[in-house]
């Protein structure tokens, strides 16, 4: 891992100066790069880069170059060419990234950058940190106008974390990740945007991370809501700043929509529950997480199922159930999806006189009929079950697709997200159908 210190030469007549960093001195030079490397001690660099024109070059580099030897430097230069074109500008850019390696640790000084250098600098050290791992440990200017017999040595380095932190967010809200965040927490310093350095508050992100990726649909709202909850404190604690306060907004707003008002209060399969689903579905989408979003638009069926099923229960066991054991009924309950939902997809594709529906749990498969053929046969219902029945069979070759890698076709199919957002419209049309 090399120790790579950047920096320019301008045209200019510098003036000799005492630096100062962190309370150090330097002795008087005319150079603020020396004055960098003798303040910086035994963490100095070992290779530096100056970046040059050829007038400049000539006007400053054999003196310069005389000041970092002390050190056991031999400065290199680079030249830049002086066209402030688009093109010239990519030049320049590619010229920095050519210069450094994988993993770098980089100082850098910003004191003589002339005309749109420092804006092209500063874009390829954002780009460099997130494609080459380079590390940055300063970023130095020397404000020799502010106090020309003690000029400040000024590290910008804490700035340069914004850029951290606005790809952690990004990556939160556009692909449900929150490793990034909780990185930038960590390599980060927590005085500039204290709110996100959180821990409570990290804690929240990584945990609807881990709800949504593994499409843990009955748990989602619970973190939401808990996202939610950290977001509204940490936004009105003392410490919030401006800028932190706009990144959570837009995490706020990504993640809304999946909490649950009266989390308490809500009952399995009421209307909030399958809207619920909706958003969930929806928010893979958009993610581009398709074989957890048809997963989920299945599941969403299911529930479907296992509401007529739990509502056909209640009426045997006030019927010809009534006589079964409290223990058996308990069972009954907490396994309907089991025994009854997850097997009611092949009774509206099936032909009836195909019917077989025995499982080991059911031998003769005459309690899934109970339950479910008043269900498949109520013609209040049946709207809903075709339309039931038709997403049910488009989900069943795109989720044996994924379940099986593909391996059973000659490759994936190439309008899966064409058909994700088809299966959504048709979810939403089948919500429209509920009552409950």
């Amino acid at each position: 891992m090399r120790k790579v210190f950047l920096s320019f030469l301008g045209l200019g007549d510098y003036k000799e100066a005492v630096y100062e960093l962190h309370g150090q001195l330097s002795h008087k030079n005319k150079f603020v790069q020396v004055a960098e490397f003798e303040l910086l001690g035994e963490n100095r660099p070992e290779i530096a880069l100056i970046f040059v024109t050829n007038p400049s070059k000539e006007k400053h580099f054999q003196a310069l170059s005389a000041g970092l030897k002390q050190f056991g430097v031999t400065p290199i230069p680079v030249e830049l060419h002086e066209d402030m074109s688009s093109e010239g500008q990519w030049k320049w850019f590619e010229q920095i990234l050519a210069k450094i390696n994988q993993g770098d640790q980089l100082t850098v000084d910003l004191t003589h950058g002339y005309r749109s250098i420092p804006i092209v600098f500063s874009t390829a050290l954002n780009f460099l940190q997130k494609t080459k791992g380079v590390e940055l440990e300063h970023v130095f200017y020397g404000a020799y106008e502010k106090n020309k017999e003690q000029s400040p040595i000024v590290d910008m380095r804490k700035f340069y974390d914004i850029n951290i932190w606005t790809d952690g967010i990004n990556r939160l809200t556009e692909g449900a990740d929150a490793r990034p965040l909780a990185l930038a927490a960590e390599q980060s310093h927590a005085k500039q945007l204290p709110e996100l350095s959180d821990k409570k508050l990290i804690k929240a992100f990584l945990g609807i991370t881990e709800r949504v990726r593994n499409v843990d649909i009955n748990n989602i709202d619970a973190e939401a809501n808990n996202v939610l909850a950290q977001i509204k404190r940490v936004r009105e604690s003392k410490q919030s700043t401006p800028a932190g306060r706009l990144l959570l907004q837009i995490a706020e707003k990504k993640f809304i929509s999946l909490g649950r008002e009266n989390l308490q209060n809500s009952k399995l399969y009421d209307k909030r529950y399958f809207e619920h689903q909706l958003e969930v579905v929806n928010l893979l989408l958009q993610h581009d997480f398709y074989m957890q979003a048809f997963t989920a638009m299945r599941e969403f069926l299911v529930s479907v199922a296992d509401m007529f099923a739990k509502q056909r229960l209640e009426v045997l066991f006030l019927g010809e159930w009534q006589e079964k054991k409290g223990k058996k009924k308990k069972k009954y309950r907490k396994e309907s999806r089991l025994r009854f939902a997850e097997r009611f997809p092949a009774m509206l594709s099936i032909q009836e006189e195909k019917w077989d529906f025995h499982s080991p749990i059911d031998p003769g498969g005459e309690n899934f009929i109970k339950v479910m053929e008043p269900v498949y046969r109520d013609k209040q219902n049946s709207e809903l079950l075709s339309k039931m029945n038709d997403l049910f069979n488009g989900l069943k070759k795109y989720r044996n697709g994924f379940d099986h890698a593909w391996t059973g076709r000659s490759g994936m199919e190439h309008d899966i997200e064409e058909k994700g957002q088809q299966y959504f419209r048709e979810l939403e049309n089948i919500m429209i159908h509920l009552s409950c």
